[in-house]
């Protein structure tokens, strides 16, 4: 997790050498809610996107997982957010962070 100075934002990846859970960013039923959830699959290749908002409506967090079941690897990106407004002002430094990962492997 990654946390903006204005504390406003944070940005979240999981990108292990090989596959794994990301465990702590899994729906926590007592204060969260579903929002939307919409997967595909394609030559093995898993992508769930998820909104997760908290049942109080003090943030939403949206993520990307993708799971390619041919290479045994996974990569999750997220941000949690306060409202659209922020989501919105933030859009682009979120799109920098998702691409500046670069992976390697053994």
């Amino acid at each position: 997790f990654f946390v903006s100075p204005a504390k406003d934002v944070a940005y979240y990846v999981f990108s292990p050498q090989w596959n794994g859970k990301p465990t702590d960013i899994f729906l926590k039923d007592n204060v969260e809610k579903q929002v939307s959830q919409k997967k595909s699959e394609k030559d093995g290749v898993v992508t769930i996107e998820c909104t997760i908002a908290a049942k109080d409506g003090s943030y939403t967090r949206s993520y990307v997982d993708v799971e390619d079941t041919n290479t045994n690897t996974r990569q999750v990106f997220g941000i949690k957010y306060r409202d659209q407004k922020v989501f919105d002002a933030n859009k682009d430094r979120y799109t920098q962070f998702k691409n500046s990962l670069v992976q390697f492997a053994d």
